[in-house]
């Protein structure tokens, strides 16, 4: 089972003014994971174009060992 740290997102210089929700996962030593969780796909799709998302990607090879991967996925069901 992955480790999780799970939040509001409150603080939207550091998580975008669009987010609802984040998660993040330890999914083994070295991989991790975000899930993040938007109102709507404009939502989605403004986060992912902001400026948080530029910076991170422009140090994408500083900070990770491989390219991230951006999986858009639907929720169909939740339970919190």
């Amino acid at each position: 089972m992955p480790e999780r740290r799970v939040g509001p997102a409150r603080e939207p210089r550091l998580v975008g003014e669009f987010l609802d929700m984040f998660e993040a996962l330890r999914m083994g030593p070295t991989s991790f994971a975000i899930f993040d969780v938007f109102p709507d796909e404009e939502s989605r799709q403004a986060h992912l174009d902001g400026e948080i998302a530029k910076a991170l990607m422009g140090r994408a090879d500083d900070l990770l060992a491989t390219p991230p991967q951006i999986h858009q996925l639907d929720v169909i069901a939740s339970k919190l």
